[in-house]
């Protein structure tokens, strides 16, 4: 299946569940897994998103955020945050250790 009627799918989902959106979860599975999921009520993933883990320099998601606009934010090593939408591009990145700072700076929690 190409990627746009993936998406569209994906994007009629969230549309028909956003009358149910309180009973829409957020969830990052990190640690061996790397992975960032819209889940249904029921547990059902109907949205996902690999992120580097280990290969990133770090293999845990201490922090993430659904934007008012849709997209994710969350954070794939110790210094870089990302902004991803629903159709899975990458729409913003900050690099702590490059951009900003004087050397390395840890980022553990943002918003």
């Amino acid at each position: 299946m190409k990627l746009l009627p993936k998406l569209f799918i994906v994007l009629l989902c969230l549309i028909s569940l956003s009358v149910h959106a309180e009973k829409l979860v957020l969830v990052s599975a990190s640690y061996g897994r790397n992975i960032i999921a819209i889940c249904d009520e029921k547990g059902k993933p109907i949205w996902e998103y690999n992120t580097k883990g280990g290969k990133g320099g770090h293999s845990g998601h201490h922090d993430v955020h659904m934007l008012p606009n849709g997209n994710i934010l969350f954070h794939d090593s110790w210094t870089h945050m990302v902004v991803v939408s629903l159709d899975k591009k990458v729409v913003w990145e900050y690099d702590s250790a490059k951009q900003n700072n004087k050397g390395r700076v840890d980022v553990h929690a943002f918003a």
